[in-house]
């Protein structure tokens, strides 16, 4: 069972994230895809995700489906990496990798 902390953010006008997200939650993986509830980037804001426990499987979309089979990152334990949103009401999902 693997914490992802996922936070979407706008850009600024230096190379990183704004300091305050526009939303945040973290959420608890499993074996099965789980949906990030609530939390919808539109085109220009930016995804930070941080995980810790283990690694997973990541992805983004209208309805993304998370997973080894599936279009998707590959994060590790103990990795934060940022995502461009690339669509409008685009929305995160997680899964144990």
């Amino acid at each position: 069972m693997t914490t992802v902390h996922i936070a979407l953010t706008e850009p600024s006008t230096q190379p990183v994230p704004k300091s305050i997200p526009k939303d945040a939650e973290t959420v608890t993986t499993s074996g099965t895809d789980t949906d990030v509830a609530g939390i919808a980037g539109q085109i220009g804001d930016i995804w930070v995700l941080t995980c810790t426990g283990g690694n997973v499987y990541v992805a983004f979309g209208d309805n993304p489906t998370a997973g080894v089979d599936q279009l998707g990152y590959l994060m590790l334990d103990g990795e934060t990496r940022e995502f461009a949103v690339t669509i409008a009401n685009e929305e995160c999902s997680v899964k144990d990798a």
